[in-house]
């Protein structure tokens, strides 16, 4: 009864480590992205229209 109480904990912590690891994924993309966003601005400041263009180029496409 012990051990089978012991692998399913084993197993839940298996689980549980795998969702820590997904979830420490999506937060380093997040801090990545809100990076590229906060920096995003200034790199429109300083060429508008150059970046403007680009950007109805792809919509084009």
């Amino acid at each position: 009864m012990e051990r089978e109480k012991e692998a399913q904990l084993r197993e839940k912590r298996g689980d549980l480590e795998i969702s820590n690891r997904s979830m420490l994924t999506i937060l380093k993309r997040d801090e990545h992205f809100t990076m590229q966003v906060g920096v995003a601005p200034s790199f429109f400041q300083r060429e508008p229209g150059r970046y403007l263009n680009k950007l109805s180029d792809i919509s084009q496409k």
